[in-house]
Parts: structure tokens; sequence; C-alpha cells
């Protein structure tokens, strides 16, 4: 912490699953379906102060050829994030590096309200991505790692049209 600094963000963050219930019936086929978030309306957000890493200052440490690439190139890559719960979702990387205001406040968040995050919000450290859905926000992170493809994973893969 003591290298990279603390950084404060306000931010919404909005669960994918909103409107599950509607999205089921208009579509009829989805991974919701069955499951408990298949009765979930509206409402699954909330707006709070974080506190963490500048994740920017932790990409350019961690891999310092980033410093010098081309936006040609940020934008063949993908940022990949691994939970400790297995969950693993990607985000573009131009969406983090490749937008001023974006890239100063997207975090490696240890802190909500003040308060060390808490179990349900993803203690130790989650990602934070500021208007992107909540789903890309991976709680309980374990790994990062930059790819030359998107997340296979079935949340990426089902929701990548709720990322922006």
């Amino acid at each position: 912490i003591s290298k990279f600094g603390i950084k404060e963000v306000h931010s919404v963050l909005q669960c994918s699953g909103n409107r599950a219930r509607e999205i089921i019936q208009n579509n009829k086929l989805s991974k919701m379906a069955g499951k408990p978030s298949e009765k979930v309306g509206y409402g699954l957000m909330g707006n709070s102060k974080w506190s963490g890493i500048p994740l920017e200052s932790v990409l350019y440490h961690v891999y310092p050829e980033l410093v010098n690439m081309r936006m040609s190139e940020i934008e063949k890559k993908h940022l990949v994030l691994h939970g400790s719960d297995d969950y693993v979702s990607s985000v573009p990387l131009q969406k983090i590096l490749g937008d001023s205001q974006r890239k100063n406040n997207c975090l490696l968040a240890t802190q909500m309200d003040g308060k060390p995050l808490n179990l349900d919000h993803g203690f130790p450290v989650r990602a934070l991505f500021p208007g992107i859905v909540g789903a890309r926000s991976v709680k309980w992170l374990s790994k990062i790692e930059i790819s030359n493809q998107e997340s296979q994973s079935p949340w990426n893969k089902y929701f990548s049209h709720f990322l922006f």
C-alpha cells in the first residue's frame, strides 16, 4: 500500500442480476432461470465511498511494458480477474487504461465507507470499475492477469452485453 498509495472513489455498483425476472420472461432462455436470482426485480445497487490501491499504478508496476504500449495494442488485451471463490470475469483493458476518467478511478478496493471490506463485499480486496456492471468488480480477488482474449467463464460470456 505504501508503494502505490490509497485513493478514494465514490461509485454506484449495480448488480447484473437486476431485472432478472423480466429478462427471463422476455427471452425465455437464461442461465438465471430456476435459480434464486430468477426472482430478482429491481434495486440491487448501492452507492459507497470506496478506498484502495489505484489499479492503474499496480498494472504499470506488474506489467511495465504497458507504459509504452500503443492504444491499438491495448485494445486487443483483456484484464482477467479471479476470485478465490472460482468466479472469473474480464474487462477489456482499453476500458481501464484508455479512458482517463475511468483509469483514475479503478481500484483494488480494501475499504467501503471508511471501514475494511466485510466478507459480503469482498474482504480482503475486490476490484472496482466505476461505470461498469458490478459483476466485473470481482470480490475476494486472488489474481489478475492480462490476456489476449476475454474470459470464457459463463459469468463473462452470458453477461457481456451488460458491460457498458
